[in-house]
């Protein structure tokens, strides 16, 4: 079953760099950014598109957040 955010795309589509809607890829992370992260609910979908950046460099970022005990 295929996740697919409120949108119409799919985790598939936003999983790996895509230049469609990706366009932060390689860029560096804001603190806006960073506390979007943070405190957001929303689906990975739906942060992947608000933030301009792929699906597993956002998993990637929480991972180092947490490891910095930054995030829980």
């Amino acid at each position: 079953m295929a996740r697919i955010d409120e949108s119409g795309i799919q985790l598939k589509d936003v999983k790996y760099f895509n230049k469609d809607y990706h366009e932060n890829h390689k860029k560096q992370w804001t603190t806006s950014e960073i506390e979007y992260i943070q405190n957001s609910f929303d689906s990975l979908v739906a942060m992947s598109l608000a933030l301009g950046r792929n699906a597993d460099a956002i998993c990637m970022k929480k991972v180092s957040l947490r490891k910095e005990k930054v995030m829980e």
